[in-house]
C-alpha cells in the first residue's frame, strides 16, 4: 500500500491525540482486508495494521456480553476507528482502548501499537509533506503570473483612459518584493501544535490534488456504464452483420436456383423446338413428295390442305411485343 492512494485515503484525516501531555496526531487508513492505523508527532510514527479476523476475535474476546452476530461489526469498527480520539477512554504509546455504545451496552475494542519504521514515516509523514510543497510551488507560479497579466491588463485600460471610480480599492503593482518585507514569525516561535496544524493543512492539500488527478484519470477511462454501452452495440452489430451475411447468403441461394431453373426451361424449350422442327421437316418432306405426284395437270388437294404452324412460330406470334401497347 506503500505509496498508493484510494478513495479512503481522499476522505482520511489526521486527529489531534494528546498523550502523556504531547501533541500526537493520529490516522486510520481502510483497506479492503481490514485498516490500518497511523499515530505521530511528526518525529517518530507508531502503526498497526488489523486484519478482520484479527478484530473479529479482539471483538469477541473483548465483548463477552454482546451478541456480535446482532449488528454489522465492519460498521461499527468504520465508525470507531474514523474518529479515535472521540472514542479513545485510555492511551498510552503503546495501547489505546476505544468504547462506544451500542443499544445501550459498552461495545469495547483496543488499537496495540508498535513503532514503525523510517520508511513507513517516510511514506506516511515526509512524502506527503513534500507532495503538498511541490503543489503549492506549482499554484504560486500561477498566482504569481496571473497577477503580473493582470497588473499589465489594468495597465492597458488606464492607457486607453479608463479611470477607476472607487479609489480604496486601488493597488500598486505587483513586486516580488514582498515576501521580504512581510516575513513570517520565527519558527523557534511555534508551538508543537503549530506544527502540527501545519502538517495537517499540507497533507489536506496533498489529498485534495490526489483526489484531482483521479477524478482526472476516471474521466479518462471508460466506466462500467460506457463499457455495458459499447458490449451491446458490439453485439448488435455483430447480429447486424450475421443477418447480413444470412440474407445474402439466401439471396445467392434464391439467384442460382433462379439460373438453374431458367437453363432447364430452356433446354425444354430447345428440346420442344427441335422435336417440332423435326415434325416440320417431316411434313415438308411429305409435301415434296406429293408435288411430285402431280401428272397430267391432275392436283392432288391433299397438298393445299393448311399446314399448322410449328411451336416456334407459336410462341413467337404469342408473345408480346411493343406495338401491341401502341393504340
Amino acid at each position: 500500500m506503500a505509496g498508493r492512494y484510494n478513495y479512503s485515503d481522499y476522505k482520511r484525516k489526521w486527529r489531534n491525540i494528546k498523550i502523556h501531555g504531547e501533541e500526537y496526531v493520529i490516522s486510520t487508513s481502510s483497506l479492503k482486508e481490514g485498516w490500518k492505523i497511523f499515530m505521530t508527532n511528526l518525529v517518530e510514527i507508531w502503526i498497526e495494521t488489523i486484519t478482520k479476523d484479527i478484530a473479529l476475535a479482539r471483538c469477541q474476546s473483548l465483548n463477552v456480553l454482546l451478541d456480535l452476530d446482532s449488528f454489522d461489526i465492519e460498521e461499527t469498527l468504520d465508525n470507531i476507528l474514523n474518529d479515535i480520539p472521540k472514542h479513545a477512554t485510555d492511551q498510552s504509546l503503546d495501547e489505546i482502548r476505544l468504547e462506544s455504545i451500542i443499544d445501550g451496552v459498552a461495545f469495547k475494542f483496543t488499537i496495540n501499537l508498535t513503532k514503525g519504521s523510517p520508511q513507513h514515516f517516510w511514506n506516511e509523514i515526509t512524502k506527503p509533506l513534500c507532495q503538498s510543497s511541490m503543489e503549492l510551488h506549482r499554484r504560486h507560479h500561477i498566482m504569481l503570473d496571473t497577477i503580473k497579466k493582470k497588473d499589465e491588463e489594468l495597465l492597458e485600460y488606464k492607457l486607453s483612459g479608463a479611470e477607476l471610480i472607487r479609489k480604496n480599492i486601488e493597488t500598486v503593482p505587483w513586486n516580488e518584493d514582498i515576501f521580504k518585507s512581510k516575513l513570517p514569525a520565527k519558527s523557534s516561535l511555534l508551538s508543537s501544535i503549530d506544527h502540527i496544524n501545519a502538517f495537517q493543512l499540507m497533507v489536506e492539500l496533498n489529498n485534495d490534488s490526489k483526489k484531482c488527478e483521479s477524478l482526472i484519470d476516471n474521466d479518462h477511462r471508460p466506466t462500467r456504464e460506457t463499457n455495458s454501452v459499447a458490449t451491446d452495440l458490439n453485439v448488435k452489430v455483430e447480429n447486424i452483420h450475421a443477418l447480413d451475411t444470412e440474407l445474402r447468403a439466401e439471396v445467392n441461394t434464391n439467384n442460382e436456383a433462379a439460373k438453374n431453373e431458367n437453363y432447364l426451361d430452356s433446354v425444354a424449350l430447345k428440346a420442344e423446338i427441335d422435336v417440332q422442327d423435326a415434325s416440320d421437316q417431316s411434313i415438308t418432306n411429305k409435301t415434296i413428295s406429293k408435288k411430285r405426284s402431280i401428272t397430267n395437270n391432275v392436283v392432288n388437294s391433299s397438298l393445299f390442305q393448311p399446314v399448322p404452324p410449328s411451336l416456334k412460330t407459336k410462341k413467337i406470334k404469342e408473345s408480346r411485343n411493343i406495338y401491341d401497347y401502341i393504340i
